[in-house]
């Protein structure tokens, strides 16, 4: 407590001196660069470099008391152990170049030792891959999200635009509304779906809470929110199924959706999703070229109820202009939206994964969506629906008819990386589930590998690390085989050896 103290008199001592500004991870931070010109002032490196940023000093008006409910599930292949190249070549760079003290006549490493740094080469950690999530639980999820959006997604926009309405009517905040009149301004369907409040993160005199606390302890506020007690967590969630919804279908990157602009996101047929792209910007002079992406009416509905929301607050004048798409209520209770920001966005998917209870793993810890696991998802849509024998749900979001052309969309749309880890753990999945049919070969040099024929027992990411090897180091290809029977196109999927180990 003490520490937190003085940690608050240090920031507002900066705010005070304009030493700290706005930015979009952590809210307000230190303003390296002006501070780093007081402290390292006239020195050569120093004042220029650039800085660490310590969460500590670091604090944001929207953000959650509780983070999360459980640990997060690693979203990496594996922890890194040894310094990363990159990292690497930082300190090496710098410890030589300490060599140019020697000119000024400062004392310094023998020049002997700083050839042999600079020269020596350790052990150095490869970049991680990506861990694949479950595809039940991302299945389950986006089925979970689409159900809560026609179920309750316009009772809770139409909810917080009346409570707009009403503060702007009275020039209050809607912190200054009682419990009584917010039930009121929610109406029947929500009051009989549990809402008892505006929020769980604004303070709160009753329960014998002395007016500081917030929230109340973790197990508390976790089962608040799935008790569905506070209208501005729910649209949270809400906010958090839109975007997986729109994440699974559209697989773009994080920093494109929460780019997306709420007036501009969607093309006049409401057919298009229109996005900055985030890797554009070459020969354009820093300017990332916008695209459009055919989007699924259900996703392009539940984007249109935030569209209308964010109208509606802005005609009343809760909020002065139309802001990013996925912005989100501030959970304090004060009148204003937070702009869409990786911390706003993870925010939301990790109150939605605890809202639905996304499972844990053996280690206890839950599997909290990121983008960029959807993103591979979104590939592996079109093996699991060759392992349905249909396609109905991809052709009908892509506009095509034969499978060769769906194929041919993803290959063009997903980046080789995410294609080859959705590949791997489509059949890392199968072989756990015993479906080895389509896969025998690979199945005969897997058991080599792992000692075993019953795939059920090997833990399905250590099959997909070593199926990723296999195909990274050319034994093995994985691709659609595309056939016509009696009831049309259709396609399987097979892994193939290219060359054949010594062993076998």
């Amino acid at each position: 407590m003490l520490q937190l103290q003085i940690n608050n008199r240090v920031a507002l001592s900066f705010c005070n001196r304009r030493l700290y500004h706005r930015q979009v991870l952590y809210g307000n931070q230190p303003n390296s660069v002006l501070i780093a010109k007081d402290i390292y002032r006239n020195t050569v490196f120093g004042e220029r470099s650039r800085k660490s940023i310590h969460p500590i000093l670091c604090y944001n008006d929207n953000a959650s008391t509780f983070e999360r409910e459980y640990p997060g599930a690693p979203v990496a292949s594996e922890a890194r152990e040894a310094i990363r190249d990159t990292t690497y070549s930082t300190y090496r760079r710098s410890l030589y170049n300490l060599g140019i003290l020697h000119e000024l006549g400062i004392p310094a490493p023998a020049v002997e030792d700083l050839v042999g740094a600079d020269r020596h080469i350790p052990k150095l950690s490869t970049v991680g891959r990506f861990r694949t999530l479950p595809s039940d639980l991302v299945f389950k999820a986006l089925r979970q999200a689409i159900e809560f959006h026609f179920e309750y997604g316009n009772e809770l926009t139409r909810a917080l635009c009346r409570i707009a309405i009403e503060c702007k009517k009275r020039s209050i905040s809607p912190a200054s509304l009682t419990d009584d009149e917010v039930r009121h301004f929610c109406g029947d369907k929500l009051r009989k779906f549990g809402l008892k409040k505006l929020s769980l993160a604004s303070r709160t005199m009753d329960h014998g809470h002395d007016g500081n606390s917030i929230k109340g302890d973790s197990p508390q506020y976790f089962t608040s929110l799935r008790a569905n007690s506070s209208l501005l967590e729910l649209i949270s969630v809400y906010i958090g199924a839109v975007q997986i919804t729109t994440g699974i279908l559209m697989a773009r990157r994080v920093s494109e959706l929460c780019a997306l602009r709420t007036d501009t996101c969607l093309d006049i047929s409401n057919s298009f999703l229109l996005f900055l792209n985030a890797k554009s910007t070459r020969r354009l002079f820093g300017h990332r070229r916008t695209e459009a992406r055919p989007i699924e009416p259900v996703a392009a509905d539940m984007i249109k109820n935030l569209v209308k929301m964010q109208k509606t607050l802005k005609r009343v004048g809760f909020i002065p202009e139309l802001q990013t798409l996925f912005a989100t209520p501030n959970l304090k209770a004060a009148s204003s939206l937070t702009d869409s920001s990786p911390y706003v966005f993870n925010r939301n998917l990790d109150l939605f994964c605890d809202y639905f209870e996304t499972p844990l793993n053996a280690n206890g810890e839950r599997y909290y969506i990121r983008q960029h696991q959807l993103r591979r998802f979104f590939a592996m849509l079109f093996f699991y629906c060759g392992s349905f024998a249909k396609l109905d749900t991809l052709q009908w979001m892509l506009g095509h008819t034969d499978p060769r052309h769906v194929y041919r969309y993803i290959t063009e749309s997903t980046e080789g990386t995410i294609l080859a880890g959705a590949k791997a753990h489509y059949v890392a999945e199968q072989l756990h589930q015993g479906n080895t049919e389509s896969f025998q070969a690979l199945a005969d040099l897997l058991e080599y590998k792992f000692g075993t024929k019953d795939f059920s027992v090997i833990d399905t990411n250590d099959l997909e690390d070593q199926i990723h090897d296999l195909m990274k180091e050319g034994w093995v290809e994985i691709e659609p085989e595309f056939f016509t029977d009696h009831q049309g196109k259709k396609f399987k999927v097979v892994a193939r050896l290219i060359r054949t180990p010594e062993v076998a």
